[in-house]
């Protein structure tokens, strides 16, 4: 289980890292975000889907936003702002449970498909019954992320090249 970072005033990320078989990051490689909702319960969770590309590390923020993002400047103290965001998940039963497929682009052209379910909920089973989880992460919030080990297949080899003649 991965708690969730504090990022944006609207939004929280977790980290997606790319490595090889020797578990060396692979850089630059493109990332293609795509969310099956599987099961709502609660006030589901907007996850983006979008595309984007590793850095030295292997790695690419994964935001998870909730609702609308806010276009103040920051500093200004409205319900969009960070704490009233923390306020809101925090008092919200949050459950979301989908199946996330990543499609990657290795520098070399090799294509992967990454899937995996990914469940993100602010609730414990109390007695039988679900509740709001009063425990909060470092950050203040209660959300926490579980997700299964991927399923990796190759989608498409990396170009093979041609010698020059």
């Amino acid at each position: 289980m991965k708690d969730c970072k504090a990022a944006e005033a609207e939004s929280y990320f977790t980290k997606i890292k790319v490595t090889n078989l020797e578990g060396e990051a692979i850089v630059g490689a493109e990332i293609t975000e795509n969310n099956i909702r599987i099961d709502d319960s609660g006030r589901p969770i907007d996850e983006n889907s979008g595309t984007g590309i590793t850095d030295k590390n292997g790695e690419l923020e994964d935001f998870l936003g909730i609702g609308p993002g806010t276009t103040n400047e920051p500093g200004e103290d409205t319900e969009n702002d960070r704490q009233g965001i923390k306020n809101f998940v925090n008092e919200t039963p949050v459950e979301s449970q989908t199946t996330q497929v990543l499609t990657i682009k290795t520098p070399d052209g090799a294509v992967y498909r990454a899937e995996f379910d990914h469940n993100v909920t602010n609730q414990i089973s109390v007695n039988g019954k679900k509740e709001i989880d009063s425990e909060t992460n470092e950050n203040g919030v209660n959300l926490r992320i579980e997700e299964s080990k991927p399923k990796i297949t190759l989608v498409s080899p990396a170009p093979t090249k041609k010698p020059n003649n």
